[in-house]
């Protein structure tokens, strides 16, 4: 559960950002669910009253791309 602040979703000292939220940022002391894959964390999913999704990408794009990879080691 997290708030939507007028800089975005934080999570896991990330920022996400969508402009989608902007309706929600006036509404900042509602929480809403939200919903993330451990294995990439460049989007989280955030959970509206009505039950749908919104895919919300780190506000930063320069970062590179948060994923776990599968390969090993030689």
């Amino acid at each position: 559960m997290r708030r939507v602040r007028r800089d975005g979703i934080k999570l896991f000292h990330l920022v996400y950002w969508h402009g989608a939220l902007t309706a929600l940022v006036a509404n900042s002391v509602h929480k809403f669910p939200i919903k993330y894959n451990p294995l990439n964390l460049s989007a989280v999913y955030l959970e509206l009253p009505g039950g749908e999704h919104v895919i919300v990408p780190l506000r930063d794009k320069r970062r590179p791309a948060i994923t776990s990879s599968s390969t090993t080691m030689p």
